[in-house]
């Protein structure tokens, strides 16, 4: 459903892709989004502690829950149950592995992530692990592939992400997003769309659907010599890419989409100039069998900002986080948008001794993972509704 690892907000202003040196047609919506009713009789969740130490969440249908947890100045890859009981996935990778992350799982508990070893020469490479055997996927990808990551699997085991082709000395890594399907390797970058008559200089595949439509985002060069990051749909039945910031605001100067259910929609944020010169991030929602576009900031309560779509599942329903000034701190929201609703996870929470700052994967069942504290002590957390498992 999602890649939790490349959306603005941890980009920052500039709006630049993650490196690996770490070594259709529509129309935006005519009217604005009316701000949606925040809920006041709220289902409340059970709560399960994930450890002090993960991030970049992502999760399946029957709750396993996979990211990369910190190790000093490194991190591993881990699954987690939904007792919170984790596994450190590192013994299935390659021997010396120092670094790795889990960034997706399907159903079938099938799980792709990056990581690096002696036997990668310092590059980061895409892994699967399946039934507890783990595999460097970098010898699969397109030739001269040198480094990769995999970001995301659907449910019949097609991956996407992207593999380094090469570097160049003023753009940096030359990365190439990929749909990997029985077997081989397909490189779609280029695919990806020519702007003001140059061609994408890179690409990442974030998240990939049950029909292999990929979601993500591709560099280009703009007219001013400066480089700019965009949003963009593949379609593997048609073999054609929609950039998406063409559907967006002609404010916008960069975004990105994060992931996409079956239905082909797709979540992301962009972020738009403003009359004080900083950049605000918003939120969107793009349809794409009906091709329209929604800036989902619309429909955050008053006072919040800086908006940022992290998931979305086939029931439709999408994580929002969004930041607000309380009492002159900047506080982290995370939100359920569900049916028209919104609901802010704080008040789903069983507890006041819970707090979520962030949300970062929602399943079919409801269930979501994201950031949080537990009595002010930092947390991830895993939340279910009652009466499901």
């Amino acid at each position: 459903m999602k890649s939790s690892l490349f959306h603005l907000k941890s980009w920052g202003s500039a709006a630049c892709l993650l490196s690996l040196s770490m070594s259709a047609t529509g129309a935006l919506c005519a009217k604005p989004v009316a701000a949606a009713p925040v809920a006041q009789a709220q289902q409340k969740y059970k709560v399960f502690n994930l450890g002090n130490d993960p991030q970049d969440l992502a999760l399946n249908d029957s709750g396993q829950v996979v990211g990369q947890a910190l190790n000093g100045l490194n991190s591993y890859a881990f699954l987690a149950g939904a007792s919170g009981s984790r596994q450190n996935l590192t013994p299935l990778l390659p021997a010396g592995t120092t670094l790795s992350g889990a960034l997706d799982i399907n159903n079938s508990g099938l799980i792709v992530g990056y990581f690096r070893a002696p036997s990668t020469g310092g590059e980061l490479h895409a892994f699967t692990i399946a039934n507890g055997v783990g595999r460097d996927l970098n010898g699969f990808l397109p030739a001269g592939s040198t480094a990769s990551v995999a970001t995301s699997v659907n449910t019949w085991g097609q991956i996407t992400g992207y593999a380094s082709t090469g570097k160049d000395p003023i753009y940096g890594n030359l990365d190439h997003a990929f749909l990997f399907s029985n077997g081989a390797a397909i490189d779609i970058h280029g695919l990806m769309p020519q702007l003001y008559g140059y061609a994408a200089i890179s690409s990442h595949g974030a998240a990939i659907n049950s029909g292999a439509q990929i979601a993500g985002t591709f560099r280009a060069r703009g007219t001013s010599g400066f480089v700019d990051d965009h949003a963009f749909l593949y379609t593997n039945s048609t073999g054609e890419v929609t950039n998406l910031e063409e559907l967006l605001p002609s404010t916008t100067v960069s975004s990105s989409a994060d992931a996409i259910n079956d239905a082909g929609q797709v979540v992301g944020t962009f972020l738009v100039s403003s009359p004080t010169a900083r950049y605000e991030s918003h939120a969107f929602l793009y349809t794409s069998a009906t091709g329209v576009m929604q800036d989902l900031d619309a429909v955050l309560p008053v006072g919040f900002a800086d908006s940022y779509a992290t998931s979305i599942n086939n029931k439709g329903q999408i994580l929002i986080n969004a930041d607000r000034l309380e009492g002159g701190v900047l506080r982290s929201h995370a939100f359920l948008l569900s049916d028209g609703v919104l609901q802010d996870l704080n008040g789903l929470m069983p507890s006041t001794s819970w707090l979520a700052y962030s949300a970062d994967d929602i399943n079919n069942n409801g269930q979501i993972a994201g950031i949080g504290s537990q009595s002010l002590q930092f947390a991830a957390f895993l939340m279910t509704p009652r009466g499901k498992r």
